[in-house]
């Protein structure tokens, strides 16, 4: 500033900072979850604001650091800008901002100063899952193991999910364990592994860990070998005589006095009534050491191994005609029930036992059955991938081939109990004679049944596989219809899937829950 005095000029220097400083983070809220905020600025200056300095630090700058925001000078000046917080650790942090204004001159102003509440989530699922069990052991013969878990989180680990499914669980899943929070978690729990069969199971663990945000981390698993001993002493087999039946198709002995449970031992859904919920006759197999093996449950005696040759039907059922083994020439080629029998429905690739049927082939094996429409042509034969039942194959075909010896296996054998329920005297088992023509979704197929009471019993369960397999009879089951029904057994390769039975032609297949099919419930064992 220059002013004239007595003819002379004289300069005046602006030695006042800018005053009235202030500052607000947006519009004066308390809290934020974002870093990115505005802050509303304002100050004032005899001469003129010609920048701010903004910082989350309280030290005064100096007028040539490069925090300056130069502006339009004005003796009054006001603004609205962004600011980007600086972030911090998870949950409530207290981020204050400070403003200077400086002027043409350099002056810098007395610092203003607003604080907001900075809330961060915690987005990270923990770190590094790692479980082993029994230190990493290659086997086990009992069930209770020990679980070695591990896992870290940048705020603390929470609870951790123990499973034999891979199935990544939710967050409010009943398998979580809640456990003292800790950044670092480390511990030996129990658990117990699910049965398998007679021999040696590859039981796998997995693990989840999840913190208080409810972020679930990776899985981490370990395999080991479960080697189930033989314990039931074979017993010899025996022979209901119906009593009070209104007919039967037959009083021949038969060898399926009782079916072998599926071996399906996984929990697919928290629902009361699926397959693994239910363990009756479980499968029990003897050696014999002359190649045959003796199913404990049925009575047969299988091939153990069979010459991994494809065959022809004729040739397949001259092959088991003439085959002597273990002493014994009356092999033959077994029918549908009898090989659906020594099916695992629990595991796939094969779908059996292979420490009792070792190098069982993971395809197509004959059986004895013919199609009646055509019985020159056509017959069925199974699949040992998952345990299919298919009809409609041509004898010209070449499938894999294992015979069996013992009673022949009669079905139809049945007794209307005349009080909506009808006794298969080969089993045992006792069935709803007429379903309700219902088609529903499988878990209300499992919950029907299990809600049942009919013939003075409420001890209704919805079948498994080989059961409802075991009555393709429209005789007794009057008004049918030619349509699937629901198994309450789960596919092993694709678990989500349940198997059902297509009663127009005998066939199985399996399809996802939500689809809906008939339901026919059973009792007994």
């Amino acid at each position: 500033m220059i002013i004239l005095s007595c003819g002379k000029s004289k300069k005046i220097v602006d030695k006042t900072a800018p005053s009235n400083p202030s500052i607000t983070i947006n519009n004066g809220a308390a809290s934020t979850t974002s870093t990115a905020v505005t802050i509303s600025l304002s100050a004032s200056d005899d001469v003129g604001v010609r920048g701010y300095c903004v910082s989350e630090s309280s030290t005064t700058p100096s007028v040539s650091d490069s925090c300056w925001t130069s502006v339009i000078s004005a003796t009054s000046y006001s603004s609205s800008v962004s600011f980007t917080l600086s972030g911090g650790s998870v949950g409530n942090n207290t981020n204050t901002v400070y403003v200077w204004f400086k002027d043409n001159a350099g002056n810098i102003s007395s610092s203003a100063s607003d604080s907001i509440t900075l809330t961060v989530s915690d987005t990270t699922a923990p770190s590094n899952p790692s479980v082993s069990i029994n230190s990493d052991a290659a086997s086990t013969t009992s069930t209770a193991v020990t679980l070695n878990l591990s896992a870290s989180d940048d705020v603390g680990v929470r609870g951790y999910c123990v499973s034999e499914s891979s199935t990544t669980p939710s967050v409010s899943d009943s398998c979580w364990t809640t456990v003292t929070s800790t950044t670092s978690y480390s511990a030996a729990v129990t658990f117990t592994l699910s049965s398998g069969g007679v021999g040696d199971n590859t039981k796998t663990v997995y693990v989840w860990f999840r913190d208080s945000a409810g972020n679930v981390s990776s899985f981490a698993n370990d395999s080991i070998t479960l080697t189930v001993s033989d314990k039931i002493t074979p017993s010899k087999p025996s022979v209901p005589i119906s009593s009070g039946a209104i007919s039967t198709t037959s009083t021949s002995k038969s060898a399926m006095l009782k079916l072998p449970d599926t071996g399906q031992t996984g929990d697919y859904t928290t629902t009361a009534g699926e397959d693994s919920d239910y363990t009756i006759n479980p499968p029990s197999y003897t050696d014999n050491g002359n190649g045959t093996i003796t199913d404990n449950v049925t009575g047969l005696t299988w091939q153990k191994e069979d010459d991994n040759i494809e065959r022809a039907w004729d040739n397949a059922n001259t092959y088991c005609d003439d085959l002597t083994l273990g002493g014994s020439t009356d092999w033959r080629l077994p029918s549908d029930m009898e090989l659906m029998s020594i099916v695992n429905y629990g595991i796939y690739n094969p779908a059996i036992n292979t420490a009792y049927f070792p190098d069982t082939n993971s395809s197509f094996y004959w059986l004895s059955n013919t199609i009646t429409s055509d019985s020159s042509t056509y017959t069925l034969h199974m699949n040992f991938t998952h345990g299919f039942i298919i009809n409609y194959v041509s004898k010209s075909n070449r499938y894999y081939v294992r015979c069996v010896r013992g009673d022949i296996t009669v079905t139809g054998n049945f007794t209307d109990n005349a009080n909506g329920t009808v006794t298969d005297n080969n089993t045992g088992l006792m069935w709803q004679k007429d379903d309700d023509n219902t088609a529903r979704e499988w878990e209300s197929a499992i919950t029907y049944c299990e809600g049942l009471s009919l013939g003075g019993d409420n001890d209704w369960r919805l079948p498994n596989i080989k059961e409802l397999l075991s009555i393709i009879d429209t005789t007794y089951f009057p008004n049918t219809n030619s349509s699937y029904y629901w198994s309450s057994t789960t596919d092993a390769d694709y678990y989500t899937n349940a198997w059902l039975v297509y009663f127009g032609d005998g066939n199985d297949n399996d399809n996802g829950p939500t689809s809906s099919y008939y339901v026919r419930c059973v009792r007994g064992k």
